[in-house]
């Protein structure tokens, strides 16, 4: 058996909940736990107001918004798909917090982004 490499997985992934039926399915949060666990998370982590949070497969962008909104975060989120980004933009300025959103289209393994810029 082959496995694809990770460009691969993550672009099938990322094609697959840029279908309308994986919101549909899934919701809005498309990670186990959703919402509640990005929550607890943070909470254990000690992140707070101000603080920088890199989302890397952020999808529609919910948990970055969520972040921003819930903690005072700084979120940058990635994620492969244009339509995404797009879909997370649109959250963040509906839910008010596009200040303290950026969402980038590509590969993360293949930005400009300092992993030392984040605090988590």
């Amino acid at each position: 058996m082959t496995l694809p490499n990770d460009l691969d997985l993550a672009g099938c992934c990322s094609a697959t909940y840029s279908h309308p039926a994986a919101r549909w399915l899934l919701g809005e949060s498309y990670h186990p736990g959703g919402l509640a666990l990005t929550s607890r998370l943070v909470d254990l982590a000690g992140i707070g107001i101000g603080d920088r949070v890199l989302d890397a497969g952020c999808g529609r962008g919910a948990s970055s918004v969520h972040l921003a909104k819930s903690f005072g975060c700084h979120v940058v989120g990635v994620t492969l798909e244009t339509d995404l980004v797009e879909a997370a933009r649109a959250q963040a300025r509906e839910r008010g917090v596009e200040q303290r959103t950026t969402f980038i289209q590509g590969d993360l393994y293949h930005t400009s982004l300092e992993p030392s810029s984040f605090d988590a």
